[in-house]
């Protein structure tokens, strides 16, 4: 990757850049799709995301339907060897330490035996869509990175299932319904189909994205008013 002076679209900093793919370009086999949109990063942002888009991909390539996608199956093989590398073993420790025993049953309640599952650390998949929201936000707003005093906030599906059903009415008449009216698009042979909308105030943005045609994600951009940021 060739270096040149910028702006880094996740710091900010004016420094040596590098092109960073959209989807991560991990989770796509080979050759790479050419529809991966570029965004300028820093070498530092560049490499401190690798480990959790490898996760990420580790995740998905392991999970039922979204380990059926094409694009899943062409990388399954390098997340297993990643997997066996020495200097992953704390890595694989950690997967294999998440894994458990879960009773599968029918819709009516009929036992249908036992199977593996992985307890998910959701913070380190909603990391890596919140900097592909970052990467989109940049994309299709003129080349201009959102402001540092603006945050990305992610949900996975199986983050919002313990929240109320009135903070659920709520979250889809202001995020999910608008960004639902508008049209989908995908990148990366179908790796990532994503929806966004903005509202009437300036840097505020919905976005549903998924991956692998399975596995769902909602973000928005929003003023910062806790001094945090993703």
């Amino acid at each position: 990757m060739k270096a040149r002076a910028g702006e880094c679209v996740y710091c900010g900093r004016f420094l040596p850049l590098t092109d960073d793919h959209i989807p991560p370009q991990a989770l796509c086999g080979k050759p790479r799709p050419s529809d991966l949109v570029l965004v300028p990063s820093c070498r530092l942002c560049n490499n401190g995301a690798s480990k959790d888009d490898e996760y990420f991909k580790t995740m998905m390539v392991l999970k039922d339907r979204a380990g059926n996608h094409p694009e899943a199956v062409a990388v399954r093989d390098s997340a297993m060897r990643g997997l066996a590398k020495p200097k992953k073993v704390k890595f694989t420790r950690r997967i294999l330490g998440s894994m458990r025993q879960m009773t599968i049953r029918t819709p009516a309640g009929l036992f249908l035996g036992r199977a593996p599952v992985f307890d998910v650390d959701l913070t380190r998949l909603d990391r890596v869509v919140a900097r592909v929201t970052r990467g989109l936000y940049w994309h299709h707003h003129s080349h201009v990175r959102l402001p540092d005093d603006h945050k990305v906030v992610v949900w996975s599906e199986d983050g919002l299932r313990g929240i109320t059903p009135d903070d659920v009415l709520q979250l889809r008449s202001m995020l999910i319904d608008p960004v639902l009216n508008n049209p989908a698009r995908s990148i990366g042979r179908d790796v990532l189909h994503y929806r966004y909308a903005s509202s009437d105030r300036e840097h505020v943005t919905g976005w549903l994205l998924e991956f692998y045609d399975d596995v769902r994600f909602i973000a928005f951009t929003m003023p910062n008013t806790t001094g945090d940021s993703t």
